[in-house]
């Protein structure tokens, strides 16, 4: 059994690399963590090219899932992707899907969900929806750069017949857990707003003053839109904290007023919506939203 999986969609051999080099360290035997990214187009030279790469790539550290899916807006498709590779392999209590552009306090994460799951209000059954949220009428969901799920909700998505998928992961996620829609009939599902993800970024205007002594993991839980020569900077400012004290964040509703309602109809409908079936993993039919491929 895995106490975590983590699912990082990514393009960019660089931002793979930079990750490994820093909070990836910070895993043990607790933690499968795999990249997944789309099949390059063979039928041009660029894409020959990059299959050897990433062929490469893959016999070097055996991280790498390559999707046989086109490359555009096929984020929620890529999420069922990274969910069912996952589950069909691994037993794991929590499933974190992850943008290439976020540091990780891994080490802090994976001690507080070790507690959680020891704790005894703890289920095995929690439907945990949790991450940086959003929190406005009809639009209310969890941003997929950083969307952590437990275990038993990623089974019920899997199970759940008549999903219906737009072009984001997190719009699409939203929808599924908004209460009475397919995976949230019950209204069962927690959903978790962590103020200790910097969703902007707003740490590199902090840890490029060198007059502050600034521990970037005791106050977050994750950076987003980190490139990678912030990357390491952060890891170096953080890699030998190990002192943060372990909250059961999880184990607590953070209110939204908006909650409930989720996703609404009209706005999910802006983003190409149609059944998963049509986008499956093996179906190369490319999925575009409002903003285009």
């Amino acid at each position: 059994s895995v106490l975590l999986t983590i699912a990082v969609v990514t393009i960019r051999a660089d931002r793979r690399e930079e990750i490994r080099n820093t909070w990836l360290s910070w895993g043990d035997d607790r933690l499968v963590l795999r990249f997944f990214t789309e099949a390059p187009d063979e039928s041009i030279p660029e894409g020959k090219y990059e299959a050897i790469a990433l062929n490469k790539e893959s016999e070097k550290y055996g991280d790498l899932v390559v999707l046989n899916i086109e490359r555009g807006m096929n984020f929620a498709i890529k999420l069922l992707s990274a969910m069912e590779y996952m589950y069909d392999r691994y037993n794991f209590d929590f499933f974190l899907r992850l943008d290439d552009d976020y540091f990780l306090c891994l080490d802090r994460l994976l001690n507080e969900l070790e507690a959680t799951k020891n704790s005894l209000t703890y289920s095995t059954e929690m439907m945990l929806y949790a991450g940086h949220r959003y929190c406005s009428p009809g639009e209310t969901r969890i941003d997929e750069a950083y969307m952590l799920l437990s275990g038993a909700l990623v089974n019920r998505v899997l199970t759940t017949e008549n999903l219906h998928c737009g072009a984001h992961a997190g719009t699409s996620a939203g929808y599924w857990f908004t209460v009475g829609n397919e995976a949230n009939k019950d209204d069962d599902v927690i959903w978790i707003n962590d103020p200790r993800l910097d969703h902007k970024g707003m740490v590199k205007d902090i840890i490029q003053d060198n007059t502050l002594d600034y521990s970037v993991c005791k106050n977050h839980m994750g950076v987003h839109h980190i490139t990678p020569n912030y990357m390491s900077v952060l890891w170096e400012a953080s890699k030998d904290d190990h002192e943060f004290e372990t909250e059961f964040t999880y184990l607590t509703m953070d209110t939204c007023s908006h909650v409930g309602q989720g996703i609404s109809d009209e706005w999910f409908s802006h983003d190409n919506v149609q059944p998963c079936e049509t986008f499956h993993v093996k179906n190369t039919k490319k999925h575009c939203g409002f903003e285009g491929c």
